[in-house]
């Protein structure tokens, strides 16, 4: 197996093969970077269409399924009995559950 920059893929998946010249954390840049160039952007969804709304820049599926993203969240452990924190990990646990059922056609 090749190793990628970003990531274990087999030598033959799409992800493997991307050259990555520029990257940043700061999602702000991406359109500073892109606009004029002919970079390609990988981004989240949100902000891609976000951008799209107010920039000259065109959205295509890329024809393979993403990884999911985890999301963690921690705090201090006297803090768990805290309404506000309850319900936070409820709100957490529902849309974890709905993600992980299959949408209805």
């Amino acid at each position: 197996m090749t190793r990628a920059i970003f990531g274990d893929f087999t030598a033959d998946n799409v992800l493997a093969r991307r050259n990555v010249v520029v990257r940043t954390g700061l999602h702000s840049m991406l359109p500073t970077l892109a606009i004029g160039s002919d970079l390609i952007v990988t981004t989240s969804i949100w902000f891609a269409q976000h951008q799209a709304a107010f920039l000259p820049v065109v959205l295509l599926d890329l024809g393979f399924s993403n990884m999911s993203t985890s999301l963690v969240a921690q705090w201090q452990p006297y803090r768990d009995r805290e309404p506000i924190i309850r319900w936070l990990v409820t709100e957490l646990e529902c849309i974890a559950a709905m993600i992980e059922r299959p949408v209805a056609p």
